[in-house]
């Protein structure tokens, strides 16, 4: 199967899987030119994925490369207080700092697994946990003002960790804050996330 949408004239491929037994046939070539289609059809001039995975296969269909994006994670040792998550927000107060940062909430999904930290001086940060993971929290969506809002949302985002048992948290990074983030124990794991092909 292929989970995809349209932004603008950018077909966007969120998820591209075939069972074992099927890889290997075609299937998937099949599928992203089914998608491919449906996206000229509606006026689509690109369409991009991100994966670090079958590199070949997305070559052989025409897909190039065009930016590395640094996911990088972090190792959480010891234990947080509920002192220590003070930017936590509840779900109405989180909506309000969404929509301030122009993230429309009905985008976004919560449900127990969600975490939501923000301020309105710095930023908002969501995350969750890592469904194949429990112990892994990833950063799903973020907006912040400067570095040092990123850092400080993170630093908050480390507490929760800690209060809920994780181990490892997953960001990503633009070049600017990639020196800044090793120095504070992030570990770099750049990925080729973002392929393009123009149809």
């Amino acid at each position: 199967f292929l989970i995809g949408a349209k932004q603008d004239d950018i077909g966007l491929v969120k998820l591209l899987a075939v069972s074992p037994t099927n890889q290997q046939k075609g299937v998937g070539k099949e599928l992203m030119n089914k998608f491919e289609h449906e996206v000229l059809l509606t006026g689509g001039k690109e369409v991009r994925l991100g994966t670090p995975f079958a590199k070949g296969f997305y070559e052989k269909l025409g897909y190039s490369c065009t930016k590395i994006i640094h996911r990088l994670w972090k190792i959480v040792i010891g234990y947080g207080s509920s002192s220590d998550t003070a930017l936590i927000l509840q779900l109405a107060d989180a909506v309000k700092l969404l929509e301030q940062f122009k993230i429309r909430p009905n985008t976004c999904i919560f449900n127990n697994r969600c975490i939501i930290i923000g301020k309105a001086e710095a930023g908002i940060l969501l995350a969750t946990e890592n469904r194949w993971n429990s112990d892994q929290i990833d950063v799903v969506q973020s907006y912040y003002k400067d570095k040092t809002s990123h850092f400080l949302l993170l630093e908050q985002l480390e507490n929760v960790a800690r209060t809920r048992g994780a181990y490892k948290i997953t960001d990503e990074f633009n070049e600017s804050e990639l020196e800044y983030a090793i120095h504070c124990s992030w570990q770099e794991r750049p990925e080729p996330l973002c392929w393009s092909t123009y149809i």
